[in-house]
């Protein structure tokens, strides 16, 4: 099999094949939000505030002209931009070889293989074009269109809004399937969708709670900030802290990541009042893995803290596996309202221990003797 050919083109080089399928845009007055500084921002996935300075050198070039132009959808004129003659040859050179690129596609059904970029925009039934494959590849140069919907694309192409969604899954294990559990992770995905909440889900080793874990954040990708943080029993409060502050530093909020530079010794209070500050207007969810790992009484007091502060929360949602039952969070609050919700994971049914032992490569009789 074909490996697939690396990263995905850079940003200016997404800009000019974005703006080439808008050529015949160039003398009309009004135009499409696409052509938009936002619109472009969207597109190839960047700050709004960092489209000026991508597209400087292409306009210097000749490549680009910008003007202003009623965009649909936006009651004022705004700046609108357009690929040159020479600009669109550009394009079409980048095509030709982007194209050709190999990359790994996770399809909706989970299965995956490789084929060029060009193939597979012509296989998905997705509303996919090239920027918005691209959009979507990670730093490994695969496309997992397992989460995606066309209301989900649609939605990342119309945002109006500065704040792109940033995800910190590096912890996180692949998983090349996913068995049973379905009726868990509808009720935890409707539990999160409907209020600000936490659950916290114990359950004993080697029953899939990381693969449930990794299903959960595979629910809200493209929808809400995702931070997976797995526990390891060498670490302790400070790792999740610092975790946390580079992925709100991501988002827009550096405070935590000032004060944890500022002390050797992070106050609980403290650090949970700037984790609400940088989580408040930013629809998010955290998933702590292996909580059991750790003894560290300043982590559950940061925990603790947290579970109480999210109700307050618009669209955040705090997700905790553990092998242990011991209850390190509260379930309620000071008034009586649930601010934690328990679901203890049992062994999986023997349907789904038959789907896992039958995707298992064939074993010899005698292994089992």
């Amino acid at each position: 099999m074909t490996n697939p050919s690396g990263a995905r083109p850079g940003v200016q080089e997404r800009i000019f094949l974005h703006l080439r399928d808008y050529v015949d845009h160039s003398e009309k007055v009004e135009v499409p939000f696409a052509l938009s500084q936002m619109g472009i921002a969207n597109s190839v996935a960047i700050a709004r505030s960092n489209v000026p300075r991508a597209i400087s050198g292409m306009r210097d070039s000749g490549h680009l002209i910008e003007r202003q132009a009623h965009v649909t959808g936006v009651s004022r004129k705004r700046k609108a931009y357009f690929l040159t003659d020479e600009g669109t040859k550009v394009a079409d050179q980048i095509w030709s070889k982007v194209s050709e690129q190999n990359i790994k596609i996770i399809h909706p059904n989970g299965k995956s293989e490789v084929i060029t970029l060009f193939e597979a925009i012509e296989k998905t039934e997705l509303p996919l074009r090239h920027v918005d494959m691209l959009r979507y590849m990670d730093d490994s140069g695969t496309i997992d269109l397992s989460g995606l919907s066309p209301e989900l694309i649609e939605r990342d192409l119309s945002k109006h809004i500065e704040k792109q969604l940033i995800s910190y899954l590096n912890d996180l294990p692949r998983t090349r399937r996913f068995f049973g559990r379905e009726d868990e992770l509808n009720i935890i995905v409707e539990l999160l969708d409907s209020n600000s909440s936490s659950i916290l889900l114990p359950g004993i080793a080697g029953i899939g709670k990381t693969s449930l874990a990794a299903q959960i954040l595979s629910k809200f990708t493209h929808r809400r900030n995702l931070l997976y943080h797995r526990c390891q029993d060498w670490e302790g409060s400070r790792a999740f802290l610092e975790t946390c502050a580079e992925w709100l530093s991501a988002i827009g909020s550096n405070d935590l990541t000032d004060y944890l530079s500022s002390t050797a010794v992070p106050q609980p209070n403290i650090a949970v009042n700037l984790i609400e500050s940088g989580l408040t207007d930013s629809p998010s969810l955290i998933v702590i893995d292996d909580l059991h790992k750790v003894g560290d009484e300043t982590l559950y007091s940061i925990l603790k803290q947290l579970t109480l502060k999210i109700p307050k929360l618009d669209e955040v949602g705090l997700v905790m596996f553990s092998r242990s039952f011991r209850m390190v969070v509260p379930e309620s609050d000071s008034s009586g309202n649930i601010v934690t919700l328990v679901m203890p994971l049992q062994g999986l049914d023997a349907s789904s221990s038959k789907q896992i032992l039958t995707a298992l490569p064939d074993i010899d009789n005698d292994r089992f003797s």
